[in-house]
């Protein structure tokens, strides 16, 4: 069985997109040849929000319609701490301010 790897983006700017597309990708083919799996779990945006999913998002849509009332559906924020669902990966731009906000 495979090793499942759950994601989530911090930003969907141009790096963001950028990872996303690499693991549809040449990332995607490698972590498969490695025995693994990726799931992409949640988006962070600063300008539309937090679209969430544990099964895992629908990259594809995310990249052609974005995150926000075109795209993927925006969840509010959970609370950050033990039994979180995914592995945060930075994307574009740091945060603001060290508390997440």
């Amino acid at each position: 069985m495979a090793r499942e790897i759950r994601l989530a983006l911090v930003g969907f700017g141009n790096v963001g997109r950028r990872f996303a597309e690499q693991l549809q990708g040449p990332y995607g083919r490698a972590v498969k040849a490695a025995g693994a799996r990726v799931r992409v779990t949640g988006i962070a945006t600063a300008r539309h929000g937090l679209a969430i999913d544990p099964r895992g998002l629908d990259l594809g849509r995310a990249l052609r319609l974005g995150v926000g009332p075109a795209g993927l559906p925006l969840r509010a924020a959970p609370p950050v701490g033990r039994g979180m669902a995914a592995h945060p990966v930075p994307g574009a731009g740091a945060l603001a301010r060290c508390d997440g906000s």
